[in-house]
């Protein structure tokens, strides 16, 4: 428009070289509003939702707890709980009924799905108490045995001595004398020694086996009235054991019963 003036020229081209930095930077400029509009969109349909989850929070039902515990009353009751403890404390004083509680209260426990470890405790404890007082009764029963044997044999021991000590009296009162020797005179029948017999009782025959009467004796004359062999049963041996009186022994083979 103005081409006689020479300073109009250089101006112009200065004019064209900021439009070219506005777009820069307008492009710049839409391009921020353009990286802050999705930031500020995307908290607004974050808070939208959180706003219906506040009233979510009290979703528990009021009535929810008394129903739950109602459900675990039931449960609790143990049917076995009573049985239980009474065969524990039974195990300590009649294993023999408290096991048989125990058994019982286990399995009902057991069929209810519950655990019962006082009856588990009192299987454990009536089995191994009754085991211990089954074996303390064989014990006593064997020592009580034992004594009553021993005492058996000891009376028949006794009456058997005394026998012996009966035919050393006779032969003192009947020997005779050869010269200067002495002939023994042993009882040979039961009429030499049935007047001095008081604690004994002479078997009909051998002693095979324990006799009624513990005072029973075997009476023998061994050889010609040289001495006596007497046999007593001992209880304990469950054998014939023998006393002997005169020259008899052990290894007399001439001797005789005697009998009635």
């Amino acid at each position: 428009m103005y081409p006689n003036d020479p300073t109009t020229p250089p101006e112009q081209p200065e004019q064209p070289s900021m439009p070219q930095q506005q777009p820069e930077s307008e492009s710049e400029s839409t391009q921020q509003p353009d990286m802050t509009q999705p930031q500020m969109q995307e908290p607004a349909p974050q808070v939208e939702p959180a706003m219906p989850e506040q009233p979510s929070q009290p979703e528990q039902p009021a009535y929810a707890p008394p129903m739950q515990q109602a459900y675990e009353a039931q449960p609790a009751h143990n049917p076995g709980k009573g049985l239980g403890i009474a065969g524990f404390v039974l195990a300590f004083f009649f294993p023999i009924v408290g096991l048989p509680l125990s058994i019982v209260a286990f399995l009902k426990s057991k069929k209810a799905n519950m655990k019962n470890g006082l009856a588990l405790a009192g299987i454990i404890l009536n089995s191994v108490f009754l085991v211990v007082g089954v074996a303390l009764i064989a014990i006593t029963v064997m020592a009580y045995a034992g004594v009553q044997e021993r005492a058996k044999t000891y009376t028949a021991a006794t009456a058997a001595q005394s026998v012996v000590t009966m035919a050393e009296m006779y032969n003192a009162e009947n020997s005779q004398y050869n010269g200067d020797e002495v002939v023994p005179q042993y009882p040979k029948a039961y009429s030499d020694i049935s007047s001095m017999i008081q604690d004994a009782t002479l078997a009909a025959g051998p002693l095979t086996s324990a006799p009624a009467q513990p005072s029973t004796v075997e009476f023998y004359t061994c050889g010609d009235q040289t001495g006596n062999k007497v046999g007593h049963w001992d209880y304990a041996a469950k054998a014939v054991m023998y006393a002997y009186a005169g020259d008899a022994s052990a290894s007399s083979d001439d001797c005789t019963l005697v009998t009635q």
